[in-house]
């Protein structure tokens, strides 16, 4: 399992990022990991340079290497204890050619599995063909990431590797974004959402008491 190379040898490890709302949601309705492959012509970096370029970005994405935890209150956490990822190295024999051209239930092969995976948050494939082709094939938990901030992780990950980590991106899931903060103003509604399990969100900080989240 792939760790961060972190700048600060000796991080907290019991720091826990809550999940919100939104992410919460999103994680009972998408639960576990989803894939998705990236296919790279025969001119594309060793596996030795795009590995350290991840290495290096972990150590500012932390809850990629984390887990999926309960705090005290009952609140789901992502604990930030550095315990890594998955990655793996695979070879075929032949060349890459059209296979990527449509959809195809071979496409499970270039990427780990997304089920039965009990810790890892985050995991990568490294897929080389006979003709020099790449296929880097990941899953990643859905209460860690969205769209968005996944977008950013993959844009990060490519400019370390081609850059050698130049300036790092302002990341942080905790803190709001002060600036947009002075400059939006807008009221605020209660928006009421039932889901089941009730039982399971009667004891959460976004439940009013009856299984119903609030916004």
């Amino acid at each position: 399992a792939a760790q961060a190379n972190l700048s600060n040898p000796n991080p907290p490890t019991d720091a826990l990022i809550p999940l919100s709302p939104f992410d919460t949601i999103t994680y009972q309705i998408h639960f576990g990991h989803f894939g998705f492959l990236y296919n790279y012509g025969p001119t594309n970096p060793s596996n030795e340079v795009t590995e350290q370029g991840l290495c290096r970005l972990l150590a500012e994405y932390r809850e990629f290497a984390g887990r999926l935890i309960f705090n005290g209150n009952g609140r789901q956490c992502i604990l930030l204890n550095d315990k890594g990822i998955r990655l793996v190295e695979g070879i075929s024999c032949s060349p890459l050619g059209t296979l990527m051209d449509k959809p195809s239930p071979y496409y499970l092969d270039l990427h780990p599995h997304i089920t039965g995976i009990e810790e890892v948050l985050f995991q990568v494939q490294l897929t080389r063909f006979a003709c020099g082709s790449l296929v880097v094939g990941c899953t990643v938990h859905h209460a860690v990431v969205d769209a968005l901030s996944l977008s950013h992780f993959l844009i990060a990950w490519a400019q370390t590797v081609r850059d050698g980590i130049p300036v790092l991106p302002s990341h942080c899931m905790t803190a709001p974004c002060s600036s947009l903060a002075t400059l939006l103003t807008f009221s605020l509604n209660i928006v009421r959402l039932s889901i089941q399990p009730i039982n399971e969100w009667a004891t959460t900080d976004y439940c009013d008491g009856n299984g119903t989240l609030l916004f």
